[in-house]
Order: structure tokens, then C-alpha cells, then sequence
């Protein structure tokens, strides 16, 4: 362990990985094929209220404009009282993304002019770039990483566009900054790309290995897509619970959209920021229940790696 910085121990493992119920929901927004309408078969098998079994929670109801999707793709003949209530739920989807982007596009737009450097974090990212449609992906906040120094420059650039601190204290709490737009929108300015200092002591690389993308139709910086997996998969070991499901649709489609991501320097990444065992938990995970194309040999190494 570097330094007399200690590790912070890992929440209760079980307690973000998906129910079988969710497992089989999963697989059919996310697999085509037979494989996706079997799964799709199996999980309306369960439920005596398809309505019901999507709004229960707020991680079931954000997979409609998803599930949408791939009952269109795997050409799956649903109900069509179902498939109207999943289409009115794309149609509002649809409407709160356009307004989101809008906002996303002036800000990323607006940082880009004063010439602060910037990385588009998590939804944002990923909705444009590894999802099919930015509307499957719902966001309900905005991340950017920031070069150390630079926040305070951000918060003044950005008040210009309706931004304002969240609370009274204009000033960052550590290396973060929370501010809100004038719709309610939270944006977080972050210095660091991990809540925990502990996991950011590797990762200097990570500014030179990002890439530029469109955003929202402004070019961004967006983290490399193993930087993405890394990042989406921590976050969720020690962030998330059963809330929410959008880290499973995340890291999976990161995994398909980037057949030739550079594994060698995730594991390496890994094991230099001792990121092995919730890697290990979450990659194994999507390999076993959701069939993600992860190296089998990753994983040996991966696993081996762990303590």
C-alpha cells in the first residue's frame, strides 16, 4: 500500500449485483438474437403485470426506452398494450435528452472557449458513444474531470450558462465541486477521477490515453475505453447498489462497442492500483451471467491478480 493512505474496504458485493429477475431483464435489453428474446421469454414468465414489473424501481424503469429497442431488434411480438406504454416512455425520454444535451453541448462548448481542458465522465460519455441512441442511456447529472487547478476557473466560466453552486459555499469541498443549472440540473466538477484518493495514485496516464469524441455535437475529451470499464466498474463496487442497473448496461456495452479494447493495459492498470478484486467481482460477473466478450485468459489473470 502506498504511503499511510489506507485502502477503503469494499461494500457488500451482493448488494449491486443484479437479482436473478433483473439478470433475465438484462439479458433481453441487452443480447440479440435467440439468447435475447429466450430472455425476454423467461422474464415476462415472472410477472403477472408487465407495467408493474418496470416501475417498481428506479433501476427496472430506467431500462423502457432500452428494452424498447431491443424488442425492435430482436423482433419480439409483444404485447401492444406493453409496447405503448414502452414507446410513451421513449417519447419522454426523447424529450428530457434533447433538453439535457442542449444544456451538456453550451457547457462542454463553453469550457472549450476559455480553453480549460476537460473530461466528459460516465452517462454523458457513454450515451453518445457506446449506446445505440443517446435516449437509451438516461442521465440524470453531469461529470467532468478537471486539470488539478482548474476548478475555480470552471465555476466562473460556467455561471454564464446558468450554473451556480449548489449550496452557499462557492468554495470546492477537497477536489470536487457541485453546481446546479437553473432546470435543476446537477453538474459535478471533479479534480480526481475516484471518490477515494487511494485509487487515483496510478492513474496520472489517463489525460494522455483520452480521446476526442463528438459530444452532444461539440468535440470532447471522453476517457479510453478501458480507462471507461475501470472507471464505471470501481465506481459501481464501492458507489452503487441495486438502485440502479445503469452500471451493468454500461461497462456491458463498453465491452461490445470495443471489441479491441487494450486489456493488457487494463490488468495492468489493475494491479498497479490495486483495483484487482472489485474488477475481478464485476468482469466476472458480466462474462458468467450476461456472456460479456472478455477474454477468458483476462479473467485467469484477473482473477489471479486479486487478492
Amino acid at each position: 500500500m502506498k504511503g499511510t493512505e489506507k485502502k477503503p474496504a469494499p461494500s457488500d458485493a451482493c448488494s449491486i449485483l443484479p437479482t436473478l429477475e433483473q439478470v433475465l431483464l438484462l439479458r433481453a435489453c441487452l443480447q440479440s438474437g435467440q439468447s435475447g428474446r429466450e430472455a425476454w421469454e423467461a422474464w415476462q414468465s415472472q410477472r403477472s403485470n408487465f407495467h408493474n414489473g418496470l416501475e417498481t424501481t428506479e433501476a427496472l424503469s430506467g431500462l423502457r426506452p432500452l428494452l424498447l429497442n431491443a424488442l425492435r431488434r430482436n423482433a419480439v411480438a409483444a404485447d401492444k398494450t406493453f409496447l405503448t406504454y414502452l414507446r410513451v416512455a421513449h417519447l419522454r425520454e426523447e424529450a428530457r435528452t434533447n433538453i439535457y444535451r442542449r444544456i451538456c453541448g453550451r457547457l462542454l462548448s463553453t469550457l472549450r472557449a476559455e480553453g480549460i481542458q476537460a473530461i466528459l465522465l460516465k452517462g454523458a460519455a457513454l450515451a453518445d458513444t457506446v449506446y445505440p441512441s443517446p435516449v437509451l442511456r438516461h442521465c440524470h447529472d453531469i461529470d467532468i474531470l478537471l486539470m488539478d487547478g482548474d476548478l475555480q476557473r470552471a465555476v466562473r466560466a460556467l455561471s454564464s450558462q446558468d450554473f451556480m453552486p449548489f449550496d452557499e459555499t462557492p468554495e470546492p469541498v477537497i477536489d470536487d465541486m457541485k453546481l446546479v443549472h437553473r432546470s435543476g440540473l446537477p453538474l459535478e466538477l471533479h479534480s480526481r477521477l475516484f471518490r477515494t484518493p487511494f485509487y487515483n495514485e496510478t492513474l496520472a496516464g489517463i489525460w494522455t490515453r483520452s480521446q476526442e469524441q463528438m459530444i452532444a455535437d461539440v468535440p470532447s475529451r471522453i476517457l479510453s475505453p478501458a480507462d471507461n470499464l475501470l472507471h464505471v466498474c470501481v465506481d459501481a463496487f464501492y458507489c452503487e447498489s441495486r438502485q440502479s442497473l445503469r452500471w451493468v448496461c454500461d461497462s456491458w456495452l463498453i465491452i461490445d462497442r470495443y471489441p479491441n479494447l487494450d486489456w493488457n493495459m487494463l490488468l495492468d492498470n489493475a494491479r498497479d492500483g490495486d483495483f484487482a478484486q472489485p474488477l475481478s467481482i464485476i468482469l466476472g460477473y458480466l462474462a458468467q451471467e450476461l456472456n460479456a466478450a472478455i477474454p477468458a485468459a483476462f479473467l485467469d489473470r484477473l482473477y489471479a491478480a486479486a487478492p
